[in-house]
């Protein structure tokens, strides 16, 4: 009976540590910069293209069929750079989304909207340094039950030109919880 309560514990943790309200809460602002390189530029293979919010990092992009390692790609059209998500390539049925605040201030900014009508999963968002938006990661699969992560995002430097994007971003490592500042 010793040996089985082991992992019987282990498992309710990771379980209540998803949707319940009593689960990990505790976590600290970890403010990373990123730089990435388009998708759409053959001179910038081997470089990360995609960023995976979920473990939070940068992602060297060799097959787009790769996409249930990352949530966003940096891809060129109309209007510039995009952050495009997994979702709006052909044949990848992984949805992670992103929503575009025009007016919010990224320190201020306390927590995702929950309005998914706002987010996209199958379109591209043209990228703006005066801009704030919000990932919402792919869908993980935690002992049956649906996780997402929430981070939020400033562009730093948008170089169309070059096709690169610095940005920063914080996200909250707690599944399902749209709080983008820890708690006090």
């Amino acid at each position: 009976m010793r040996k089985l309560s082991f992992p019987i514990l282990a498992l309710a943790a990771l379980v209540a540590g998803c949707d319940d309200q009593f689960g990990p809460s505790d976590w600290v602002i970890v403010r990373d910069t990123v730089e990435l390189y388009s998708l759409n530029r053959s001179d910038y293979q081997g470089l990360p293209a995609g960023f995976d919010f979920v473990t939070p990092r940068p992602v060297i992009i060799e097959s787009i069929n790769e996409a249930r390692q990352w949530d966003v790609a940096l891809t060129e059209g109309e209007g510039g750079l995009h952050f495009t998500p997994a979702g709006a390539f052909p044949n990848i049925d992984t949805r992670p989304a992103i929503a575009v605040l025009p007016d919010a201030d990224f320190e201020e900014l306390d927590k995702a909207p929950r309005d998914g009508d706002i987010y996209t999963s199958t379109e591209s968002v043209t990228l703006e340094t005066d801009r704030v938006y919000v990932v919402r990661t792919r869908n993980l699969p935690i002992i049956g039950q649906r996780c997402v992560r929430y981070a939020k995002v400033r562009p730093i430097a948008v170089d169309t030109e070059a096709g690169i994007l610095r940005f920063e971003f914080i996200r909250n490592p707690n599944c399902n919880d749209r709080a983008l500042v820890p708690p006090k």
